[in-house]
């Protein structure tokens, strides 16, 4: 069974701070775990000061998955409901050099979008390390 490394970076629009973002991402992840997609834990940034909390090494709202590729379904139908909970709220989903973000656009235009990265993304030539 084949897994993957996804980054999931969450967006609630110019007017969020970063409690915000990090509180969307905290929801997300917990829906996802809930959804039993595979592993997911909030990224660590990289720069953190020397003696800093653990809670200080979390990014903000930044998400890091690793799933089998059998799961992809489940993690994009349960980050589409994710968005779909409040206007503005988007997801960019990271895989190596892909990235798939969908806004601003029809429903029918995301989904052959979405159906093209996840179908990438599930070919093991293209996926690489699965690293973000």
């Amino acid at each position: 069974m084949q897994r993957v490394n996804f980054r999931i970076t969450v967006d609630l629009g110019p007017d969020a701070d970063d409690q915000q973002r990090s509180d969307a991402a905290a929801a997300l992840r917990k829906i996802l775990v809930a959804k039993q997609v595979g592993t997911v834990v909030r990224e660590r940034t990289a720069s953190a000061a020397e003696g800093a909390k653990s809670a200080d090494l979390l990014g903000d709202a930044a998400l890091v998955a690793t799933v089998a590729t059998s799961t992809f379904a489940i993690l994009r139908e349960a980050i589409r409901a994710w968005e779909r909970q409040r206007t503005g709220r988007t997801a960019k989903v990271t895989l190596g050099d892909h990235s798939l973000e969908l806004n601003g656009i029809t429903q029918e235009q995301a989904k052959q979008i979405a159906e093209g990265f996840w179908k990438q993304a599930s070919a093991p030539e293209d996926a690489g390390d699965g690293r973000p």
